[in-house]
């Protein structure tokens, strides 16, 4: 991201004062850096989501199944109507941070602690971002949102989760079904190994709706917290056992091929799948996603014409009541999930019944 240093074209040793360069030309350079965050962020996001949009509801359309008509050299097939779909609903909302001074700190504000002060501010809205899209994966209950924009209450629908929504037929059957992506795998981290392979559960799930693509099968990525990290590296087919996707160099190195772009978190190796040690993760859970299924979730944001940011972080405001001054920044957005069967949690417990992580509890 752009420093307040690199806006202003000067030496990031500058210790000036704000003052002395002039608040206007200052926050100027501020609104330049936030624009770059926003694209950053945008950037960052991608993975998990297929647009962003102002629309609030609208239906999810699947490809036909089944079979044609047999007919008669005179005959009329039948009329049909496709009914692979489901109706989806996504939250919007508000976000906001203040820094607030008087008028003696912002007299001697250098460049370095405004630098602090946007890091902070940009650091929160990261943080708030990345936590409301694990919100929206985690969740397995549909969200009653309450909308402020005159939409009235709406039903937010979290991934597959046993609810009447039908889906596409699993592969090799031919009727739409309805599914559940939420579990419990019935055993502890300890007790992973050939048989109770959370990976190859993972995948399988993902599979029977979107099939393999190469050779390796699904290309999916599965997250997973740090205190799983140890027993991971014990599955079977990880690290070069078997079919995997890795290769052995000229010089004998065993390295990986194929890896995936854009992915958070710590690439970990392959067993099945792509396998990310992420912090956000909560331990004994694990989320799997198909990288080359259509993704999961839409971004809600306010049309442009309302002026509202439609999504960017913005610094909206500067009140002064002496002595005090607040800058005010605001960002408008929410998540919800528009592909229901391009992810599995997946929750490592004693049981087949799913508990919300707590960090993710509406």
């Amino acid at each position: 991201m752009t420093t307040i240093w690199g806006a202003l074209n000067l030496n990031d040793d500058e210790s000036r004062l704000v003052n002395t360069i002039g608040q206007v030309v200052v926050w100027e350079a501020v609104q330049g850096i936030l624009a770059d965050f926003n694209a950053e962020l945008a950037e960052a996001r991608e993975l998990f989501v297929d647009s962003v949009t102002s629309d609030f509801k609208f239906t999810y359309k699947l490809p036909g199944s089944g079979y044609m008509q047999k007919v008669g050299s005179q005959g009329q097939p039948g009329a049909r109507k496709e009914i692979g779909e489901w109706g989806l609903e996504l939250p919007l909302e508000e976000f906001a941070d203040q820094i607030a001074t008087d008028r003696v700190d912002l007299a001697y504000m250098t460049l370095q602690e405004l630098q602090r002060n946007i890091d902070a501010v940009t650091t929160r809205s990261k943080n708030s971002m990345r936590r409301e899209l694990l919100l929206a994966m985690f969740s397995n209950t549909t969200w009653a949102f309450r909308d402020q924009t005159g939409k009235g209450a709406l039903s937010v629908k979290p991934l597959a989760n046993g609810d009447s929504d039908l889906y596409n037929p699993l592969f090799g059957e031919e009727d739409l079904t309805t599914d559940n992506h939420y579990y419990g795998l019935n055993y502890l981290s300890a007790a992973i190994d050939a048989t109770n392979h959370p990976v190859t559960t993972i995948v399988e799930d993902l599979e029977e709706h979107f099939g393999g693509t190469d050779l390796y099968g699904a290309n999916v990525v599965v997250w997973f917290n740090k205190a799983q990290t140890p027993i991971m590296k014990t599955l079977p087919g990880f690290n070069n056992q078997g079919l995997s996707r890795y290769e052995t160099t000229a010089q004998g190195e065993s390295v990986l091929i194929g890896v995936p772009t854009g992915v958070p978190g710590k690439l970990i190796g392959w067993a099945g799948a792509w396998l990310y040690e992420w912090p956000w993760i909560p331990a004994n859970y694990l989320w799997g996603m198909d990288l080359d299924a259509p993704k999961p979730l839409r971004m809600r944001v306010d049309p442009e014409n309302v002026g509202l940011g439609a999504g960017a972080l913005q610094l909206v405001a500067q009140q002064e009541v002496h002595p005090f001054k607040g800058s005010f920044y605001s960002q408008r957005y929410g998540f919800g999930v528009v592909n229901r069967l391009n992810g599995v949690i997946a929750q490592l417990v004693a049981s087949i019944n799913y508990t919300i992580p707590a960090a993710y509890v509406r």
